[in-house]
Parts: C-alpha cells; sequence; structure tokens
C-alpha cells in the first residue's frame, strides 16, 4: 500500500509547476535535505529514502519507504511509507500513513496517524487521532485537544503525559479480536478438526467415484497400466521420475519463445491432468498388489473391490507424514512411467 501511495503521489504531481518559488519535485533512491538549507514553496519527494534536516517554507509531502523529517516545516506535513520518525517542528497539521511512526517534534495543528503503531514524545496543539496497532504517549506528549484512537488494544500513557481534551478509545476493534480471544479454544478445535475431517472425507469419495468410473468405462486400458507397473515396476518407476522432472524443464523452454508458448501450455496441462489421473490410479495399483500379496492370489485379478479398497488404503498412507508422502509419490510416479511407456510402445507401433 505504501509503494501505491508513493507512486499515485508521484503521478499526480508531476503536471504541478517545478518553479523552486512554487514547487519542487524530488525523486530517486535517496534524498537528503541537509541542515541548514531551505526549500521555499511546496516539496513533494518520492524516494526510498527521505531525510530533510533542512527547512521547508511551504507543505512537504513525502512519499518513502522510510522517512525521517529534522527540520522546520513550515504548514503542513504528508507522509506515507514504512518507518516514519518526525523529530523536526511542523507548525501546521501533520497526516502520517505508515507501519511504525515516532513523533518526536512538536506539532502546531492536528495529528493523525494510520499505521501499525505511533509512539508520540512531544507536544500536539490539536487534536490526535490514530487508527492502528499500539499507541504510546511518552513522557513529553503533551496533547492540546481530544485524544482519539481505534486499536486492538487500549493505549500505554505515561504519568506524565497531558490530554487537555477528551480521551475517546474506540473499542470496535478491540471488541472483533476480542472474539476470537475469549472464544472456547476447545469449540474451535472441535470445529476446525470437523471441517477438516469433512473436506478429506469428500476428497476420498471424488477419488473413489474416479476410480470405479475408470473401472466400468476403461477398464481394459486400466488394467493394462497396472499390469505393466506390476511387470516392469524399475523401468516404470525410471520413466516417471524422468518424466516428472524433463516436462516441467521442456514447459519452461518452450515459454522463452513466443511460438512455443501454445505447445507449453498443452503440455502443462496434459502434465497435470496425468499426474492426477496417475494419483487415482495408484490406489489402483496398491488394492492388486495387496489382493496379490495377502489373498495369496497368482493369477491378476481388477474388481470393484480391489479397487475401493486400494484407492481407500492409499488415501490414508499418503496423508503420513514423511513416510507416507515419499510413499505414496513413489507408487504415483511409478504409475505415471507406466502410463508413459504404454504411449511410447503405442507410438512405435503405429510408425513402424
Amino acid at each position: 500500500m505504501n509503494k501505491i501511495l508513493m507512486c499515485l503521489m508521484v503521478l499526480t504531481l508531476t503536471a504541478i509547476p517545478t518553479t523552486s518559488s512554487a514547487a519542487a519535485i524530488e525523486t530517486g533512491q535517496q534524498y537528503l535535505l541537509p541542515r541548514g538549507e531551505e526549500v521555499r514553496g511546496n516539496l513533494y519527494i518520492g524516494s526510498g529514502h527521505a531525510s530533510i534536516a533542512g527547512a521547508v517554507i511551504g507543505d512537504l509531502y513525502v512519499g518513502a519507504g522510510s522517512a525521517v523529517v529534522a527540520g522546520l516545516v513550515v504548514e503542513d506535513l504528508v507522509v506515507a511509507g514504512g518507518n516514519i520518525t518526525v523529530t523536526g517542528e511542523v507548525l501546521g497539521d501533520v497526516r502520517v500513513f505508515g507501519g511504525n511512526v515516532t513523533i518526536a517534534g512538536p506539532v502546531g495543528g492536528d495529528l493523525f496517524v494510520l499505521g501499525g503503531s505511533l509512539e508520540l514524545d512531544s507536544a500536539v496543539a490539536g487534536d490526535v487521532d490514530f487508527i492502528g496497532g499500539a499507541l504510546r504517549l511518552g513522557d513529553e506528549a503533551r496533547v492540546g485537544g481530544d485524544l482519539s484512537y481505534r486499536t486492538d488494544r487500549p493505549a500505554t500513557i505515561s504519568e506524565q503525559a497531558v490530554v487537555l481534551g477528551e480521551t475517546v478509545y474506540d473499542e470496535s476493534i478491540a471488541r472483533q479480536l476480542g472474539i476470537w480471544r475469549q472464544a472456547d479454544r476447545g469449540s474451535m478445535l472441535v470445529g476446525l478438526t470437523a471441517l477438516l475431517g469433512a473436506w478429506l472425507f469428500l476428497r476420498l469419495l471424488m477419488l473413489l467415484f474416479t476410480g470405479l468410473v475408470l473401472y466400468w468405462l476403461v477398464r481394459q486400458p486400466l488394467e493394462r497400466v497396472i499390469k505393466h507397473a506390476l511387470a516392469k515396476p524399475g523401468r516404470s518407476l525410471v520413466t516417471g521420475f524422468a518424466s516428472g522432472l524433463s516436462v516441467p524443464v521442456l514447459s519452461i523452454i518452450l515459454m522463452l519463445t513466443i511460438v512455443g508458448i501454445p505447445l507449453a501450455l498443452v503440455l502443462v496441462a496434459t502434465y497435470l491432468a496425468g499426474l492426477v489421473l496417475a494419483n487415482v490410479l495408484a490406489g489402483v495399483l496398491l488394492g492388486v498388489w495387496l489382493d496379490r500379496v495377502i489373498l495369496k492370489q497368482e493369477r491378476f485379478r481388477l474388481t470393484w473391490v480391489t479397487v475401493v479398497a486400494g484407492v481407500s488404503i492409499f488415501f490414508i498412507l499418503s496423508r503420513v507424514p514423511l513416510v507416507g508422502w515419499v510413499l505414496g509419490a513413489v507408487i504415483t510416479l511409478l504409475v505415471f512411467g507406466a502410463m508413459i511407456d504404454l504411449l511410447i510402445n503405442k507410438w512405435r507401433a503405429t510408425n513402424a
């Protein structure tokens, strides 16, 4: 937000005359107005860091990542940035939009700050209005008008600080945060657990539905992929791992050329679709393998039971941290490689 404000300020002010008597516009990585020098007229600064130690006989507008105003500003001061420190005297109003704001110089008018934190340790002749996170009034703070602030916590006010007007604390932000802080953590944990459980259950149902649809509609191609993965696991795993690395690299290379961008997009879409399909078939492969190992089935058997059992077990296994993640990735790459091998074999047979 600070960069946007700075850019808007600079772009808007480019139409203002830049004569030394009317206004001055300064941009760059850093800007310094040395002590003892002065600018007559309004001064507009857009930079990474701004340091104003001299005098500005007019308004001062600053948009910077960080800014230090240590000199005299005869009229108003407006600053937008990250870390803002004002130690000089401002005879007019001060308006600051920043992250960490420190006001340690006297202000002749009102002070308005919208930011993360405000530390006030000087005299303000008018009102002080702050919207943000933390507000602190130091020993030298003197507010001639009212003090109004909207924060997530009460202000820290020194016993030596003086506020001549009213002190108004808007607790709306604090109340909104307090709802979370004072809520029953047990109930929140139960709710989050139920939400996570429902999401995982719906995802499992989607995987089961996809696996059963593939089983009923394309059973023969599905069997060929599973048989190839079981018959040649080493070759399939190497193919899957190599394809998993080479396809993204090839896609990036193609995107560097204008002509290759459409092909790269098609390649990436096909690659992602293949991985999603391989993730579903990985559960089917696990079900067939478990059926052969546990039930001692000598012949290949693919049924809807092995599909449901395999997809469910693979879904649970792949959620186990570290070990489950690795095993899930290996089985998925194994199936992905088997799919690539079969496609290559079919292409060779067609072009033989």
